[in-house]
């Protein structure tokens, strides 16, 4: 996964398709169904793969939980659990993670654009103060109203990648 970010430059929902196809060499836990965009998210930021310890990843008690800055990361001075991925792709692949998030397009361009290209549309069906329900082909999708984020944007091109 390290690698496909790193060298192929893929987003989250076209790395997750990788291990979907071949569960038998890439398991997921009890319980679990599909790889999903945010689970790579997740283990690609992950630090602990590199080795190291890390401490005041998020901001438990204030910023709701959000991840802080990885300059302001307390990193033990030795490696404390197994290497997966050297240290220097680790950061290696931060970089390119961070790098394609400053160019992404926001979350609706993405998705319209997903759609002209499979010649679908998304229609409205019902609307809310803060969501609305929409048709594409066969399913319906209930979206948040205002800016798309971009992990909601990844599951919704890989539905329509997947036929809608």
């Amino acid at each position: 996964m390290f690698r496909l970010r790193r060298d192929d430059r893929l987003r989250d929902g076209e790395i997750a398709r990788v291990p979907t196809t071949d569960l038998d060499r890439h398991p997921l836990a009890d319980g679990q169904v599909l790889w999903r965009p945010a689970r790579v998210r997740r283990m690609l930021a992950q630090p602990k793969y590199s080795g190291y310890q890390v401490f005041g990843r998020c901001a438990a008690r204030s910023n709701r939980g959000r991840i802080n800055p990885i300059a302001d990361w307390v990193w033990s001075r030795v490696q404390a659990h197994p290497v997966l991925v050297p240290f220097d792709e680790w950061h290696e692949t931060q970089l390119v993670t961070a790098q394609m998030q400053q160019r992404q397009a926001p979350g609706w361009d993405r998705v319209n654009a997903a759609a002209a290209q499979r010649g679908v549309q998304l229609t409205t069906v019902r609307e809310s103060d803060t969501h609305i329900l929409y048709q594409v082909a066969v399913r319906r999708l209930v979206l948040p109203r205002g800016e798309l984020p971009a992990a909601v944007a990844d599951e919704v091109i890989a539905i329509l990648q997947a036929g809608a």
